[in-house]
C-alpha cells in the first residue's frame, strides 16, 4: 500500500429508525481535516457507512478490526511506534483518535495536538 488510508464513519448515519448519529471520535478527526485541508492530500480519506460488516476494513484488517476512526498505514510507515498489527492480515494501523491526530500532525506537517 503506497499511501496511508484514513477511515471515518460518514456523519449522519442511522442506528435504529428515526435517529441520526455521528461518531464523536471521527468528528475529532474531521475537525483536523476541516482546519488543515492539506491533510486530505497527504492521506487517502474514506468515509464509510455505519453498518457492519465494513467490507473495506475487513479486507485490510480482518473481521475483528472494524472500529472507526482508523488509519491503515502505508508499508513505509508500518514501523511507527503508535501502530498495532492486524493479527488477520499483518497490516499496521492506528485506531485511537488522539493517536491518529498526533500521527497526522507528524506525518502531514500540521501543528501538533495539545492534550
Amino acid at each position: 500500500m503506497g499511501k496511508d488510508v484514513l477511515f471515518l464513519l460518514a456523519p449522519g448515519f442511522e442506528d435504529g429508525p428515526g435517529t441520526s448519529w455521528f461518531c464523536p471520535y471521527c468528528i475529532k478527526v474531521e475537525g483536523l481535516l476541516a482546519c488543515f485541508p492539506a491533510v486530505a492530500e497527504c492521506v487517502e480519506v474514506r468515509r464509510i457507512g455505519f453498518a457492519k460488516p465494513r467490507r473495506e476494513l475487513v479486507a485490510l484488517l480482518g473481521e475483528q478490526a472494524q472500529a472507526c476512526p482508523v488509519i491503515v498505514l502505508a508499508d513505509a510507515h508500518a514501523a511507527h511506534p503508535a501502530a498495532r498489527r492486524s493479527t488477520a492480515t499483518g497490516r499496521a494501523y492506528i485506531a485511537d483518535s488522539d493517536a491518529i491526530l498526533a500521527y497526522l500532525a507528524e506525518s502531514c506537517g500540521t501543528p501538533r495536538p495539545h492534550f
